[in-house]
């Protein structure tokens, strides 16, 4: 502080120790200040430091990233390359193995109209037998039906000759009852009026 400052403050009824305590003050701050200087600039100077030792690795990491990237590139390239040509090799392998089984599925196709033809023939065939052997089997019904139609008839016929006969017994065993019952009437006349002559004329 100069002594302009301090006699100043003095004319202000400011005390001798109150200046000296304010100028050891303003001392010690103008060395605080320096002091701050001084570490800011030594930051600074290990900020750059700092920097160019980063700018050097970053330099040395983005190389060999660089070359990674392109080892990886490469590898990338050759990988597709053989994919490429594995995909080749197996369209032809399914190519192959498709058109063998488009020739197995047409001769397999042919053969199975060959085995459908041929069942459709036999079908016809047995068709045509079952129709000749229901024709034969309608004709030995109808047979057997005249027949039994026949048969009938007759024994239809012998039933109404024996009822005939049945009735024409029952008409003479009715007759004859009515004979015996006249009998009996008489019969028991006979035997009242004998009953009523030995009652009325004993002997």
């Amino acid at each position: 502080m100069s002594a302009s400052a301090i006699l100043r403050l003095q004319s202000a009824g400011f005390t001798m120790e109150q200046v000296t305590a304010l100028a050891d003050l303003i001392d010690t701050q103008a060395a605080s200040k320096t002091d701050v200087l001084e570490a800011k600039h030594e930051v600074k100077i290990e900020i750059t430091e700092l920097k160019a030792e980063l700018k050097g690795e970053i330099s040395e990491l983005k190389a060999e990233l660089k070359g990674d990237i392109s080892e990886l590139r490469a590898e990338f390239i050759q990988l597709k390359s053989e994919v490429k040509g594995e995909i080749t090799e197996l369209k032809a392998e399914l190519k192959g193995e498709i058109s063998e089984l488009r020739a197995e599925f047409i001769q397999l196709k042919s053969e199975v109209k060959g085995e459908i033809s041929e069942l459709r023939a036999e079908l016809i065939e047995s068709e045509k037998r079952l129709d000749l052997k229901i024709i034969g089997v309608e004709q030995r019904l109808e047979l057997k039906i005249v027949a039994a139609k026949d048969e009938i008839r007759k024994e239809f016929e012998a039933l109404s000759k024996n009822f005939d006969g049945l009735r024409n017994q029952f008409t003479d065993i009715q007759g004859q009852m009515k004979l015996l019952h006249w009998m009996f009437g008489f019969i028991l006349a006979s035997l009242v009026a004998i009953g009523l002559r030995l009652f009325l004329h004993p002997a």
